[in-house]
């Protein structure tokens, strides 16, 4: 079995120095780079790899190890970002990005951080690309109405917030549910400062119509649909404005899914609230909860993925991931012969998990694993999961580059 890739090896990004990349493909463990970064771009053995991967509902794309970014599946609107609206069953690189540190993927849109600012491509309806129009972008622009630095992206279905270095937030797009946070749901075609009561420790925007951000205090707040009670709140289908999730102290970290989400506490342990008709909130139940609960049976946990109807759990002491929700496209990763839905966390076998590099989004899910090697699996109806196919995944499928 090959070496691990290093620390080094993902702080080998070109114009970095210092960095903050995170790994895993729903932003599963932040790693801080080192300053003292390898030189050439790529792992002790000279090969690319993948570093970080990040997952739409049917498009995923991965960070690799020279600092270029490499997408694939469907390309409807350009969101892959290679000039065409061609899908590809395989990844293909993004046209003119280099030194990708951070990357966030939307419905059928994709942005990314980079030394030189944010860039997104793909679907421009709603204003997610924010170039002035509402024409689809076939590859990365930049956007130059984003008033500071950015550390993080994060896309929702038709919306994209993002994390500055001041601990702010912003976002743009969409605004039919109160995404964007401004206490209207008029759509905002420019970044918009989301009104929030300290600064922002962790951001999250999920694949639906709602954020949620652990805070600096260690409270969280979320904002947007409430149709699952998915911000913690009864009572109000939506919220324009932010609000405090009640019953959550000490996060760390948050993510969210479609109509689910969930906490990292300090003590490791995970909370969970929202829809729960798949099992998705880990609980043992099928319980719609406006309240977190505390996910079964959980500790030494350093990240969460959560996708539309199930989630993911990363170990640090196993290097080991358990899933639990939906499983009707094998996005649970527990063979063929594994129930539809499972309501409490399950080993997913034969993974181990490099720098606890896994997650989830949307029907599918992705991990680096000890081999150095980026396996998908779960749904596969536009080749989200890059292994040549579109046939869905119940067990890890290695995913080709080429």
């Amino acid at each position: 079995m090959a070496a691990p890739i290093s620390r080094l090896a993902l702080c080998a990004l070109p114009l970095l120095t210092a960095c903050n990349v995170i790994v895993g493909l729903s932003k599963l463990e932040e790693v801080d780079c080192v300053t003292n970064c390898a030189d050439g771009g790529v792992d002790g053995g000279g090969a690319l790899k993948a570093v970080a991967v990040w997952n739409g509902r049917s498009h995923t794309c991965a960070t690799m190890t020279d600092g270029t970014l490499r997408c694939w599946g469907s390309n409807g609107n350009g969101q892959l970002g290679d000039g065409t609206t061609m899908p590809h069953l395989t990844p293909a690189p993004v046209a003119g990005l280099t030194g990708v540190i951070y990357a966030a993927l939307g419905l059928n849109h994709t942005c990314a951080v980079t030394p030189t600012g944010v860039y997104c491509w793909g679907a421009n309806a709603r204003g997610q690309v924010v170039d002035g129009t509402t024409q689809d972008r076939l590859t990365p622009t930049l956007v130059k109405a984003l008033t500071g630095a950015a550390s993080k992206i994060q896309g929702g279905e038709e919306h994209t917030c993002a994390e500055m270095v001041d601990g702010s937030v912003h976002c743009w797009g969409s605004n039919v549910s109160g995404q964007i946070g401004d206490a209207t749901t008029t759509d905002r075609p420019i970044p918009t400062k989301v009104a929030l009561p300290t600064t922002v420790k962790k951001l999250s925007s999920g694949g639906g119509a709602h954020n949620c951000a652990a805070l600096n205090d260690g409270t969280v707040w979320c904002w947007g649909l409430n149709d699952k009670v998915q911000l913690g709140v009864s009572g109000m289908a939506m919220s324009s404005s932010p609000v405090q999730v009640v019953g959550v102290a000490g996060a760390k970290k948050v993510w969210v899914g479609r109509q689910h989400s969930c906490a990292l506490l300090g003590d490791a342990t995970v909370q969970c609230w929202g829809a729960n008709d798949f099992g998705q909130l880990g609980d043992a139940t099928t319980n719609q909860r406006a309240t977190p609960a505390p996910v079964m049976g959980l500790s030494d946990v350093v990240g969460v993925g959560c996708g539309y109807r199930h989630t993911c759990a990363a170990f640090g002491t196993t290097a080991t991931m358990k899933c639990w929700g939906a499983n009707d496209h094998g996005q649970l990763g527990l063979g063929a012969d594994a129930a539809a839905f499972v309501t409490q966390p399950a080993l997913v076998p034969g993974v181990a998990v490099l720098n606890q590099n896994a997650g989830t989004k949307g029907e599918s899910t992705c991990a680096i694993a000890s081999d150095e090697n980026l396996y998908c699996w779960g749904w596969n109806d536009e080749g989200q999961l890059g292994d040549g196919t579109m046939v869905d995944r119940d067990k890890p499928a290695l995913v080709m580059f080429n």
